[in-house]
């Protein structure tokens, strides 16, 4: 399984920002979250959008005051 690099890059100006950043703002959000839905597939290939929450809890017992 070919693995995906992490990179973070930081701009200090618009004109260093790259063109692929321009274009995305250009495809209507559907299309945008599309193309979300797909990387997140790839990174991680077990994930249902649809399964259910995990939810984490825990009885605490206090002194009544």
């Amino acid at each position: 399984m070919q693995r995906m690099e992490k990179v973070m890059r930081i701009y200090h100006s618009k004109a260093e920002v790259p063109k692929d950043y321009e274009y995305w703002l250009t495809r209507p959000m559907s299309e945008r979250l599309a193309a979300l839905e797909y990387l997140r597939s790839v990174a991680y290939p077990d994930y249902d959008p649809r399964g259910p929450i995990q939810r984490v809890y825990r009885v605490v017992t206090r002194e009544r005051r």
